[in-house]
C-alpha cells in the first residue's frame, strides 16, 4: 500500500506499508442520477466517472454548477459530497494532476443539504441542475434567512460601485444574484433558466448576451437595476427589523 498512488479513502482494514496487489480491470459501467441536464460532453462524462469511481464509499456524490452548461468556459466543477467525511486538501491536488481541473468540494450531511435549499437562494438554483452517483429527493419551502439575504445582496452592489471596472460575466453573475434573492423573496423555486428569463423581462430582450459581452448601455442599466436593488433591499431591511415575511 501507498508504493503506488491509492485513494486515501481506503477500505477497512488497509494500512500504510501492507502489501497488495494492483490487478488493472476495465471501468464498469456506472448507473448515475441526472436533474435537469440533458446531455454531458464526452469529457465530462470522463471526470463524472473520475469523481464518482474516487469517492465510491461516500454515500453520495452530487456533480453541479457552470461546468453542466453546455461548451467548455467553466472555471472549476462544484462538488457536493453528502457525508459525514471531513474533506481532505489532497483531493484537490489530486485531481489537478489527473485531469488538470480545479475542484470544489462542499461536504454536507442531508439535514445541512436541506437547509441550504430552504434558505439560500444561489445554493437553490445551483442545486437546480446537477448529476449524483444515486437520486435525492428535496422537498422543501424557501425560508428567509435575511441576515444571509442581505449577505448576498451586498455582493450585487459592486455593479453600482464599480460598474465600468467590472468584466462582462461579473456583472451578469452580479445581476443574476439579484433577481435570484428577488424572486426567492416572491417565494418562488429557482433554477438558472428562471432567473435568466426574469433578467430578460425586467431588463429587456437581449439583456443577458450584452452582459456576458461587456456591451450593455451603462445609463439605462443602471438606472433599473438601481430600483431593483433598492426595492429588494427595503424588503430585507424591513424583515431585519420585524421578522415578518414578505408578501
Amino acid at each position: 500500500m501507498d508504493q503506488v498512488y491509492l485513494p486515501k479513502l481506503r477500505p477497512p482494514g488497509f494500512s500504510v506499508g501492507d502489501f497488495v496487489e494492483i490487478v488493472p480491470t476495465k471501468r464498469k459501467k456506472r448507473s448515475f442520477f441526472t436533474h435537469g441536464v440533458s446531455s454531458l460532453e464526452t469529457i465530462k462524462n470522463l471526470v463524472k466517472d473520475e469523481l464518482f469511481d474516487y469517492f465510491e464509499q461516500i454515500d453520495n456524490v452530487i456533480i453541479t454548477g457552470s461546468f453542466l452548461e453546455q461548451g467548455f468556459k467553466f472555471n472549476d466543477v462544484d462538488v457536493v459530497l453528502v457525508n459525514n467525511t471531513k474533506i481532505d486538501k489532497s483531493w484537490e491536488n489530486y485531481f489537478q494532476k489527473k485531469l488538470g481541473i480545479d475542484i470544489h468540494f462542499t461536504n454536507l450531511n442531508r439535514k445541512t443539504l436541506q437547509q441550504g435549499l430552504q434558505t439560500d437562494p444561489l445554493f437553490q438554483m445551483m442545486m437546480s441542475k446537477y448529476i449524483a452517483k444515486k437520486r435525492e429527493i428535496f422537498q422543501f419551502k424557501n425560508q428567509f434567512n435575511y441576515k444571509l439575504l442581505d449577505l448576498h445582496l451586498l455582493k450585487s452592489k459592486t455593479i453600482l460601485e464599480s460598474f465600468a471596472g467590472l468584466t462582462g460575466k461579473e456583472k451578469y453573475d452580479l445581476t443574476r444574484n439579484m433577481i435570484a434573492i428577488q424572486l426567492f423573496l416572491k417565494k418562488e423555486k429557482l433554477s438558472g433558466d428562471i432567473v435568466d428569463k426574469e433578467i430578460e423581462r425586467s431588463f429587456g430582450k437581449g439583456t443577458i448576451h450584452k452582459l456576458k459581452e461587456n456591451m450593455v448601455e451603462k445609463e439605462e442599466f443602471l438606472n433599473k437595476f438601481k430600483a431593483g436593488y433598492e426595492q429588494t433591499f427595503k424588503k430585507i431591511m424591513a424583515g431585519l427589523k420585524n421578522g415578518a415575511k414578505p408578501q
